[in-house]
């Protein structure tokens, strides 16, 4: 692959990753929009069933009667039951918005990933051409040194020998140690 269908690979990959990145923020802000509305309607039940045990209490308290006490009951067990339906309704969305968001994290992760893999191939790749390059600068050099006096010898040996590290690394593919 050349040079420019690697750069234009990499602007792929990076809108990939910027598209994936969107899709999850936007998802996140949904479940958290839907989460912040459950919450709303939890406290909206409390709320309900703490006005119907304060008629029951005031009742008791003789401070209301028996049929204000049971209108206010009954309304907010109303109320709490269509609360709690709309929040089962909310808790389903939150699930299907938890599952949405795990995907798109997950796809965020893959572009990101698949970014990082492009970017390793083409320094590794670069790493690789200029190895290429200074092969051949060493066998240009081997050439011109042998032929500068060894001319009627057929080995390079009396002229050139490749250091310690330089052969464990060729001959027993062990990496050179830098420090």
């Amino acid at each position: 692959m050349n040079e420019q269908n690697m750069g234009a690979q990499l602007k792929n990959l990076a809108l990939n990753v910027d598209a994936a990145d969107a899709k999850a923020t936007e998802v996140a802000a949904r479940h958290g929009t839907v989460a912040d509305q459950a919450q709303t309607l939890r406290a909206r039940i409390a709320e309900e069933r703490a006005k119907a045990a304060k008629a029951v209490a005031d009742y008791r308290a003789g401070v209301i009667d028996v049929g204000v006490a049971g209108v206010i009951q009954k309304a907010a067990e109303l109320d709490i039951a269509d609360l709690e339906k709309l929040l089962a309704s909310e808790s389903e969305k939150l699930s299907a918005l938890g599952s949405e968001l795990t995907r798109a994290n997950a796809d965020l992760v893959g572009a990101q990933n698949a970014f990082r893999d492009a970017e390793t191939t083409i320094a590794c790749n670069a790493f690789d051409l200029q190895i290429k390059a200074l092969e051949r600068r060493l066998c240009d050099a081997l050439v011109e040194r042998y032929g500068m006096r060894h001319r009627a010898r057929n080995t390079l040996w009396d002229v050139w020998a490749p250091s310690q590290e330089l052969k464990d690394a060729v001959e027993k593919q062990t990496l050179p140690i830098r420090n």
